[in-house]
């Protein structure tokens, strides 16, 4: 086609989109059951990347310069951040809130002579043990240990510090083989017919079911050997009735063979002393689940294994079904109800919830954060701070409403507005970390 043509076409294509937005009813159109919205001409021409609206007091990372495509490396993320923001938000937490962590904080001090456990609930943004690899690798360069803690017997979902291969028979079993899984979130057909998950929100039933020869497996486990839970002494596993392997001396990698019909519900890879930080993803889950897990099984892992910190890192899968902030208050109260079960059974671990990060949305064509992020950031702090729980605000952390627009321009998230990149997950994870960490250092200045 000859150029002319071509530029006629779109003269006229761009002539036309300009008449319908103009004579569209600027609510919608109503045609029987569905409704039809079409952008104003304003909001038409201010689609693009460099309009979109930062709130001043959050915009915390720099803006890109033009069109450079150059992101910054892991080593200097720090420096996005201007030093008097990060003091602000650092010290705009409730006073007290690192007192909610005192008893987690005390066991610190312990830890060359018993091994303490963190167990660090979340959602996909914490899947493939991003997040967490980066707050286990700083707490155990610190306070000792290694191992990477708790792992499915069927892993379904690669992790950045240990590889799984499960084998039946010298077979290399695939997703959709081995053993059969039940987990107490996501799709209804993965349920088991009763509450019998365990600590991960999962279980693997040794039988023949799904895969014959499912009651004689072999496990074959690798740790990356670039972290400090690259090497581990015991294996823990959890069934019925739980055993410890213990090893000659530290390894990296080691086969199991496991035997007989049952549940499995975890491996644990572990040192006898020092920090033990356990990733637990569980994806498209909201976080009021944990009720319907049998509270003897969590009762007697985190009493088992001296869990003195539980995170829970959710929210972020109900905002686009959140419409007014009577279903944030009705979400809220749900996850009060989680809070309270789970503290039933571990009485003597001290609790950290973390909110949602921003997220994007698509409003009349153009990408902005969601309206009521704010509320429900607000509501998880008031409800934690009535539960005596502590609230790490993500959401602020990232810079507030309009941040995430920018994450993803620096490459710390990925397309879809919501989920961090691997960058970006260990950035978060050093936030973190740095704020618990000031949080431990406070207490040992307290009389």
């Amino acid at each position: 086609m000859k150029p002319t043509r071509i530029a006629l076409f779109i003269f006229v294509t761009l002539t036309m989109l300009t008449v319908v937005c103009a004579l569209f009813p600027h609510s919608s159109l109503h045609i029987g059951a569905t409704d039809i919205q079409m952008p104003s001409i304003e909001k038409l021409l201010a689609i693009c990347p460099d309009t979109i609206a930062v709130h001043p007091d959050s915009a915390l990372i720099v803006p890109m310069e033009g069109n450079n495509k150059n992101i910054q490396k892991t080593d200097s993320l720090s420096n996005i951040y201007n030093s008097e923001q990060e003091h602000k938000s650092t010290h705009t937490e409730h006073a007290d809130t690192y007192a909610r962590l005192s008893r987690f904080y005390e066991t610190l001090t312990t830890t060359d002579t018993k091994a303490v456990r963190v167990v660090h609930y979340g959602d996909s943004q914490i899947e493939g043990d991003r997040m967490t690899t980066i707050l286990r690798q700083e707490l155990q360069g610190r306070f000792g240990g290694g191992g990477v803690g708790l792992i499915p017997l069927h892993q379904t979902v690669s992790s950045c510090t240990v590889t799984q291969e499960l084998y039946i028979n010298n077979s290399l079993q695939t997703f959709g083989q081995g053993p059969a899984r039940y987990l107490v979130y996501g799709p209804k057909k993965n349920r088991r017919n009763n509450n019998i998950y365990g600590p991960m929100g999962q279980v693997a039933v040794m039988n023949d079911s799904l895969c014959k020869g499912s009651d004689n497996v072999t496990l074959r486990l690798t740790c990356s050997d670039n972290t400090t839970a690259s090497h581990f002494l015991h294996i823990r596993i959890l069934r019925e009735h739980d055993s410890i392997i213990t090893l000659p001396d530290t390894v990296s990698s080691y086969s199991i063979r496991l035997q007989g019909r049952g549940d499995v519900y975890g491996i644990s890879l572990e040192m006898p002393t020092g920090i033990m930080v356990d990733n637990i993803p569980m994806r498209g889950c909201s976080g009021t689940i944990f009720t319907d897990i049998d509270s003897r099984l969590l009762d007697r892992y985190f009493h088992e294994t001296n869990t003195r910190l539980i995170i829970l890192q959710f929210g972020g899968n109900v905002m686009p079904y959140i419409h007014d902030k009577k279903q944030i208050s009705t979400y809220v109260k749900r996850l009060r109800r989680q809070i309270h079960y789970l503290r039933r059974c571990a009485p003597e671990a001290d609790m950290l919830f973390i909110g949602p990060s921003d997220m994007l949305t698509s409003n009349n064509g153009i990408r902005e954060s969601y309206a009521l992020l704010p509320d429900m950031d607000l509501a998880l702090r008031q409800m934690t701070e009535e539960e005596y729980v502590a609230y790490w605000s993500l959401f602020e952390a990232m810079g507030g409403t309009g941040s995430m627009a920018k994450w993803v321009q620096q490459g710390l998230a990925g397309s879809d507005g919501v989920h961090f990149t691997r960058t970006g997950a260990n950035h978060a994870g050093r936030m973190l970390t740095q704020w618990i960490i000031e949080g431990f250092e406070q207490y040992r200045k307290t009389p």
